[in-house]
């Protein structure tokens, strides 16, 4: 039962994104309702990554719920960075290669930092 509300919150997060995209029109919108849709597709891509890595990577040596959720927060900003800087017409190679590296530093410093530990 826990599984299916885990799921059923970025499924009701999708609806909300399917609903704004379609329903409005991005020249006649406010910067606010343009801004929406990118912190919803990151909730949504948050919360999956995280189930992901619960259901899975534990049981191929696990990670602390703490780092879990850095992770997570990690892996689901990448991409949503990638469409923000699309959107506004500046995603360039060095754009991914500077995004690829502060990843991996976020990455190597979420394992070492002792906070995280549970």
């Amino acid at each position: 039962m826990k599984f299916i509300k885990k799921i059923l919150f970025p499924l009701v997060v999708l609806i909300v994104l399917l609903m704004i995209l379609t329903l409005t029109n991005p020249q006649k919108s406010s910067l606010v309702l343009l801004i929406v849709p990118f912190i919803l597709i990151y909730i949504i891509l948050y919360e999956l990554i995280r189930l992901i890595l619960k259901y899975y990577v534990v049981r191929l040596g696990g990670t602390k719920n703490k780092k879990r959720a850095f992770f997570s927060a990690i892996i689901a900003a990448v991409p949503v960075l990638f469409l923000v800087l699309q959107s506004i017409g500046q995603l360039t190679a060095r754009d991914v290669i500077t995004l690829a590296i502060i990843a991996v530093v976020l990455g190597f410093y979420t394992t070492r930092f002792s906070f995280l530990r549970d």
